[in-house]
């Protein structure tokens, strides 16, 4: 295994490097241009989903040589320190590498360069990659920044993408140690670490078991070592490259030895917002479902924004997060408010949490609550006076302290003492007993008003109960009720017996109980530009836009992408499931082996069209009702068949690719491109989809449509499209030029699409497939489009999805260098297509909640039974 040391992207390192034992092909290039020299064969780890270089990149996959890919890299407008070639026509470029080099065997970086075959073994391979390295360029070597202001390094340690070192990755503007280490400091926070050259993290404390790195390799910058442990801090900053900004998962640490403004104490209240006191909070499971942004983050401003979005539960958390949920999740759960010791960016007289440790608010939305804390509010007069007549005349020194806490307590629950003077002082109480019952009763009610209330009211009788010699004093039995009353709040507290399902919250905040319906959702990540972009509803960051709702009802709501293997979200929560929501774009398999764990499970939802993820037959048997949002994709999927049809027959990808890359060969597209007008068209499928289509493909006066289908056309409909129907599928391939597969995947349509078949298609055809990947055996396919057989294939839908980097129809390309029209699986997902099914979604679970009837059309299997033929026939009475 070799290692590179390197600086980050906005330097150009000049030392070459020595590559110790590492030869090349005899037959790459032995003359590279100026300044260039390899090339060597290592790992190319985007096989685990990484790209190799990320500074530039470009394709060529008909004309590819290592000429042409090093001129990219090295050029008047760009000039990259390395470049790589991958698969003979994939080049990249960049002045860094984030991941560990491996070196293989020569004889593996064996692909042809496309544009110059005699190059073979200086353009990568499959997974391989051909590295190349630049050295004009000017050596700038960052230096360690040992202090900065009360801030002192503590050297390079450890850092993992998985388990965080800091808590924090916070902006600090064009990177530099002083940027990073001043926002830190802003927040209150005394650790800084600096990573990858632009990245800057804080945090209070440690995390994860990071450590020092022990760099006892001696490793020097810029020097390549044959040891797998030969990588350290020594990335330039992005905004001062002379200084060291960590390196690959390596942080650049640093320690606040000044010390922070303290006296930081807990706001009780905010308008109708309750403090609980201090949770814990860890990461990636979170107490409350989502961070967001507060600005100069106080108690006010981050429950105002909370109020704002419509949450009713808020959090604070290390000086300056702030959470919002409408649920406590697992792991919340009360600790002591030690914990939450930290001082508000935005405020440092307010705590704002701690380290995994929330500082929690609950807001008084119930209309309920508010009635009753209105009706308190005219008892306030009274009742302050009474306190206030306590004080004067009988606790004088013993209890004051306490007394204040009480005070404090009830002006939480909204009373005031605008009228205290009032008070009597002939030590006996103007509030009368109907009076103090009601006070008790209803503040005793407030039960999730936390340990707050119950810890003051035994503070407070503690301290008055020495000082009264009289025990029928009123404010005795007031005092001495609320303190015995056990208020459960506390840890290891209840509301009802094992068993049992809790009352609704008098807050109105739904906390999980073993009585609360689960809905799992899989949903595919959408990550910034979800968070771009609110109109992703398929993403696991929009959650289908249905948690509101959901925790409206009372139901857990648990939405990820994790669907693969034991340890995944998926088979983890599965076993405890009541209603599972999946989608054709980021399937979760769901087997017979999974259903029979899935001991509560009533309802599955496809968001979407296509449930051939889940075991039909196992539905069926199971009396799991199975439904999908039909209709919701059939506009987005016939523009997109359309639209493959037409980049494949007017040989449109090759033409964009060579004006991509700056050539200009016309006859080189034209030899493969043809007019649709007067070709034969034919759909596997005329359903909602497939008749789309065929109105579709009208307008461009194709020679004849043909139809496979096992129900005929509606007679009007057939005369609208004139198209005609063919008995069988073989009839169908042999006389179109352009076949479409718009049917859903069962037992009988599963790799239809094999070799035997492909031999039967008119020589040359086109097909398109937005149907399901499994439909067509994948390497029959690509075999098919590389012998001509077909003139090319074009999709969204893949065997597997995600599709592996290896998978056939990703490279395959006719013997001309096109045909192929494949991306990634998202014709139905468009923005228009994800508005309908996450209403429809939601519409089949209002329905299901409700106990009304479904729409016909969404219902795959019922009460155990098939209701559709879409699936196939089931002759055995499913």
């Amino acid at each position: 295994m070799y290692l590179v040391a390197l600086t980050s992207a906005s330097v150009l390192v000049a030392q070459v490097f020595a590559y110790p034992g590492v030869s090349r092909r005899q037959n790459a290039p032995t003359s590279l241009p100026p300044g260039w020299t390899g090339s060597f064969c290592f790992e190319d780890n985007r096989s685990f989903g990484f790209p190799l270089f990320t500074g530039a990149y470009f394709v060529d996959t008909t004309g590819m040589t290592i000429e042409k890919c090093l001129g990219f890299c090295d050029s008047p407008s760009q000039s990259f320190r390395f470049a790589g070639l991958t698969d003979g026509f994939q080049c990249s470029c960049d002045n860094f590498y984030e991941f560990i080099l491996e070196s293989v065997g020569t004889n593996e970086c064996d692909a042809p360069c496309r544009g110059n075959p005699s190059e073979q073994g200086g353009c990568g391979g499959d997974t391989r990659a051909s590295i190349y390295q630049n050295s004009n360029a000017t050596v700038i070597i960052p230096a360690l920044v040992e202090s900065t202001g009360q801030w002192k390094t503590l050297g390079c340690y450890n850092d993992s993408t998985s388990a965080r070192a800091l808590h924090a990755r916070v902006d600090a503007g064009n990177t530099t140690v002083e940027s990073c280490v001043a926002a830190c400091q802003a927040q209150g926070l005394s650790l800084a670490g600096l990573e990858f050259g632009r990245e800057c993290w804080c945090g209070s404390e440690l995390q994860n078991g990071a450590e020092p790195f022990d760099n006892d390799n001696g490793i020097q910058f810029g020097e390549f070592r044959e040891d797998p442990d030969a990588v350290l801090c020594n990335l330039g900053c992005q905004g001062d490259p002379t200084e060291l900004c960590g390196g690959p998962g390596l942080l650049d640490l640093y320690n606040f030895t000044g010390t922070f403004p303290v006296g930081a104490s807990v706001v009780p209240f905010v308008d109708a917002w309750i403090s609980q006191g201090c949770y814990s909070d860890s990461t990636p499971s979170r107490t409350l479902e989502r961070r967001v942004s507060a600005g100069n983050v106080t108690v006010e401003s981050c429950v105002n924004e909370c109020q704002r979005e419509s949450f009713t539960v808020a959090g604070l958390e290390f000086a300056q997060e702030c959470w919002c949920g409408n649920q406590i999740s697992a792991p919340g759960a009360p600790i002591s408010q030690e914990s939450c010791n930290q001082a508000c960016v935005g405020n440092n007289t307010e705590v704002c949490g701690g380290p995994n440790a929330l500082e929690l608010y609950l807001f008084q939305n119930s209309p309920q609550v508010i009635g009753d804390l209105q009706e308190l509010n005219g008892l306030s007069e009274s009742l302050a006076g009474f306190l206030d007549n306590i004080t004067a005349s009988n606790v004088q020194t013993t209890g004051p302290e306490a007394l204040v806490g009480l005070q404090g307590i009830i002006n939480t629950v909204g009373m005031t003492q605008s009228n205290a003077s009032a008070a009597t002082n002939d030590g006996q109480s103007p509030f009368s007993s109907n009076n103090v019952d009601l006070v008790v009763s209803k503040l005793q009610s407030y039960v999730s008003f936390g340990t707050q209330l119950s810890d003051a009211f035994i503070a407070a009788s503690a301290a008055l109960r020495p000082s009264f010699q009289d025990e029928s004093l009123e404010g005795i039995d007031m005092i001495s009720f609320l303190a015995d009353s056990a208020v459960p709040s506390r840890a290891g507290d209840t509301l009802h017996h094992e068993g049992e399902c809790p009352p609704p919250p008098l807050l109105g905040v739904l906390l999980p109980t073993p009585c609360a319906p689960q809905v799992l959702a899989i949903l595919y990540n959408g990550f910034q530009a979800a968070k771009a972009e609110p109109r992703l509803l398929g993403t696991v960051e929009n959650e289908l836009g249905l948690r509101k709702y959901l925790e409206s009802l009372g139901h857990e709501y648990i939405v990820t992408s994790s669907k693969e293997g034991p340890d995944s979200d998926f088979q983890k929560h599965i076993v405890d499931t009541d209603i599972l929501i999946t989608t054709p774009f980021h399937p979760g398999y769901l087997t017979k082996d999974l259903m029979a764990k899935a001991k509560n499970l009533k309802l599955c939802v496809t968001a979407g069209v296509g449930s051939d993820h889940i075991d039909l037959d196992a539905a069926v048997d199971r009396k799991v009702q199975v439904l999908e949002v039909t209709g919701s994709n059939v506009t987005s999927v016939a523009e997109q068949v359309m639209m493959s049809i037409l980049l494949l027959v007017r040989n449109f990808v090759p033409a964009h690719e060579m004006a991509a890359r700056g050539d200009w060969q016309v006859s080189d597209i034209a030899r493969g491109a043809f007019d649709l007008e007067g070709k034969v068209v034919g759909t596997l499928g005329a359903g909602r989809i497939g008749r789309l289509v065929l109105e579709r493909l009208v307008p461009f006066n194709c020679k004849e449509l043909l139809y496979y289908d096992y129900n005929a056309l509606p007679a009007a409909e057939q005369d609208t499209v004139h198209a005609r129907r063919v008995a069988n599928v073989e009839e169908l391939v042999a006389q179109c030029d352009v076949v479409t597969i718009n049917a859903p995947l069962h037992d009988g349509t599963r790799g239809l699409i094999n070799q035997a078949m492909l031999a039967k298609f008119k020589p040359g055809a086109w097909l398109v497939n937005t149907a399901r990947g499994a439909i067509c055996i994948a390497e029959d396919v690509a075999a098919a489009v590389r012998s001509g057989q077909l003139a090319g294939y074009a999709g969204d839908v893949w065997d597997v999805q995600p599709a592996p980097r290896t998978h056939p129809w990703r490279a395959m390309q006719n013997p001309l260098g096109g045909g192929n029209g494949m991306t990634p699986h998202y014709s139905g997902t468009t923005l228009d297509a994800q508005a309908r099914y996450a209403e429809g979604t939601r519409q089949i679970l209002e329905n299901f909640f409700e106990g009304k009837a479904q729409k016909p059309a969404d219902i795959i299997v019922g009460e155990g039974k098939y209701e559709t033929r879409s699936y196939g026939e089931h002759p055995h009475g499913h």
